[in-house]
């Protein structure tokens, strides 16, 4: 099932990416061009089957979800990586993207060197707009004033 996500992943960043990777090699990272070139060697065939396991998997994440607003979770473990050439493992979110439904992610705090933590809210398919106000009351909730960065 794994191989499925990645040649989803991989072909719809060929799609979407592609273009842009030819004109600015030297400003895409190596990991894009690598997906890229991946996704340009994916079969048709590989990626309506990982979009087949998409639905599925949506289809019954709705039916777990259901009786309950959204599900609160963490955006990454721990604080945010030191440093601009490393974003952080997107293993918590990775499934939420598979699936294709909204996830917002909000402040909530630093850790022990002083970088961000936060919290993500996760709905439903298309209910982008309940995840919306929903992470707006929880931002209400937790009151976190990052204050102005110093420079």
């Amino acid at each position: 099932m794994p191989y499925l996500v990645y040649f989803r992943l991989a072909y719809e960043a060929a799609v979407i990416f592609g273009e842009l990777v030819a004109n600015y090699p030297h400003r895409t990272s190596d990991h894009l061009k690598s997906l890229v070139q991946a996704g340009r060697a994916t079969a048709a065939y590989a990626y309506l089957t990982a979009k087949a396991l998409q639905e599925k998997l949506r289809s019954a994440f709705t039916v777990e979800l259901s009786g309950f607003d959204a599900v609160l979770t963490l955006p990454a473990f721990g604080e945010a990586p030191e440093g601009l050439s490393f974003t952080g493992d997107a293993a918590y979110c990775a499934s939420w993207t598979l699936l294709g439904v909204p996830a917002v992610s909000l402040p909530s705090g630093f850790g022990k060197n002083g970088l961000p933590l936060g919290l993500q809210v996760i709905g439903l398919y298309r209910e982008d707009y309940v995840v919306l106000r929903l992470a707006k009351w929880v931002e209400s909730v937790l009151m976190f004033d990052p204050g102005i960065p110093g420079i």
